[in-house]
């Protein structure tokens, strides 16, 4: 049908009233509905929506956007590392853990053995001085 609105009708429109200085946030479907003085109400809404949301996008970044998103990514990957360095230095204390366990063990075993060898020193000076 040759007087179907289309999406690009209202890009047009949109793009026309942002060219006589309506700001983005400004143009509604209202507006647009009335600069292309046809079409429905709901589908020129509907595209309005949708270019905005494209404006916003390709819209450069204000100097207090640009260091709210640069300090985002950084708290975002300090809160990484951290995580990681906690990662690492659990599994180290669980290694160092585990060490500890293995020489007390030993510790333990080398007593047992010292205390042995001490008994059966003290019994052969016993029996030597006897």
């Amino acid at each position: 049908m040759a007087g179907e609105l289309t999406r690009d009708d209202v890009f047009a429109a949109c793009e026309a009233l942002a060219a006589h200085k309506v700001p983005v946030e400004k143009i509604t479907g209202h507006k647009a509905w009335s600069w292309l003085g046809r079409g429905s109400k709901t589908t020129v809404q509907k595209h309005v929506r949708e270019w905005q949301a494209l404006q916003e996008k390709s819209l450069p970044l204000t100097r207090q956007a640009a260091m709210t998103t640069i300090q985002e990514t950084i708290d975002r990957l300090v809160s990484q590392g951290v995580s990681d360095e906690r990662h690492r230095a659990d599994l180290a204390i669980a290694q160092l853990e585990e060490q500890v366990r293995q020489l007390s063990l030993s510790l333990t075993s080398a007593l047992a053995d010292a205390e042995r060898l001490t008994a059966q020193l003290n019994e052969v000076t016993r029996v030597r001085t006897h």
